[in-house]
């Protein structure tokens, strides 16, 4: 499992970035699934068309509260896990 970000800064209330996830060899995106740290303060969307031509999966990570620190957000996937550090400023 390959990650563009290992850690990534966005603003409470609303700030997003995006990040591309994918494969080595080869291996079914839509088989990976994402968990927020916290589901009430972090939400991990998938943007299907974006990404599709290269075999990557592009999820978008978006702050939904006001709380600000450090959570995590796990990709699992039939070969193994990665985590993105988010920090919420």
């Amino acid at each position: 499992l390959t990650i563009s970000q290992e850690s990534v800064s966005i603003l409470s209330e609303g700030g997003s970035l995006g990040i591309l996830i994918g494969f080595r060899g080869e291996g079914d995106v839509a088989k990976i699934t994402p968990l927020s740290s916290s589901l009430d303060d972090i939400e991990i969307t998938l943007e299907p068309e974006i990404g599709r031509q290269s075999n990557r999966a592009f999820f978008v990570i978006k702050s939904i509260s006001p709380k600000k620190g450090a959570f995590t957000v796990t990709f699992d996937s039939p070969c193994g896990k990665k985590e993105v550090l988010v920090k919420v400023r």
